[in-house]
């Protein structure tokens, strides 16, 4: 009895075919990678801005407590709550001819929020008038 046991009639993928599966596998897996990596900077720049802008309000509540004279272009951080947070506050007189005598003096706010790690900014400009000089 001689019987060889072989794989006649039994069916199966040529290496071809597996190659061409493993690429189409790889090229999606890619395809989902980069997406996930950009989703991923996408949050991180969304979580910035809008932390941002909450801390330049905070900062621009604090200026309004101020009088507007008193007022004076300073830099710093936000402590251990937002400690990758840096602001820096620059005021600037403003003379416009165009000002009444009710409303002679003028001045210009910028407030600049960064991120020590992330080096992303956000700027927030506003001004106030003085009316006491």
């Amino acid at each position: 009895m001689n019987q060889s046991v072989g794989f006649k009639g039994v069916r199966g993928f040529t290496l071809l075919e597996v190659m061409v599966a493993v690429t189409i596998v790889a090229i999606a897996l890619s395809a989902v990678y980069k997406l996930y990596s950009q989703a991923f900077a996408m949050n991180q720049s969304a979580r910035f801005y809008t932390t941002a802008a909450l801390l330049a309000e905070t900062k621009l509540a604090e200026l309004n407590a101020q009088a507007p004279r008193d007022l004076t272009s300073d830099t710093g951080d936000f402590e251990d709550a937002y400690a990758d947070y840096r602001w820096e506050i620059t005021v600037t007189e403003v003379a416009a001819e165009a000002l009444t005598l009710s409303l002679q003096s003028m001045r210009q706010i910028d407030i600049v929020i960064t991120h020590a790690q992330q080096g992303d900014t956000f700027s927030l400009r506003t001004y106030r008038f003085d009316n006491n000089v």
